[in-house]
């Protein structure tokens, strides 16, 4: 795994792409548990969407570095 992507010779961190995709993707996700009405069986959503994202960034950096081997 690389640290940095290069992106028109700017040097980006690979967290940072992960971290935005994790965000598209989470709002997506929320979106989809709104539509189906589950936030009423959690506690605290914002706590819950949070870990959403959290576990989707570390899935995102897992797939990167080539964790599945």
């Amino acid at each position: 795994m690389t640290a940095e992507l290069n992106i028109l010779g700017v040097f980006v961190p690979t967290i940072l792409i992960c971290a935005a995709a994790a965000f598209i993707l989470t709002s997506l996700v929320s979106r989809l548990l709104v539509w189906l009405n589950f936030y009423h069986l959690v506690w605290h959503h914002t706590l819950f969407n949070l870990t959403i994202f959290v576990v989707i960034v570390f899935v995102a950096l897992g797939l990167v570095s080539g964790w599945p081997q």
